[in-house]
């Protein structure tokens, strides 16, 4: 999983609140496509990886489907303006 990021180390990144990461992923949304932009973790079919990033502090305690960004996809949500 260390070739994805995650929204929470997007928000951290960025040094802003909680679901700024969401809410610039969902803005962009269209323009990016699953599985070569980011995956989505399902909490059941995916729980155990879930559950390694909460215990490294990578996600939020409270996450259940979780999207990672690839590294190309987390650094252009970096730079949108909102």
């Amino acid at each position: 999983m260390n070739e994805y990021l995650s929204l929470k180390e997007l928000d951290n990144q960025l040094g802003q609140p909680k679901g700024t990461g969401f809410r610039l992923f969902k803005a962009k949304l269209q323009s990016l496509t699953e599985g070569e932009d980011f995956i989505l973790l399902d909490a059941e079919r995916d729980a155990a990886t879930i559950k390694q990033l909460k215990a490294e502090d990578r996600v939020y305690p409270h996450s259940r489907n979780v999207v990672m960004l690839t590294k190309h996809s987390f650094e252009m949500l970096k730079t949108v303006t909102r």
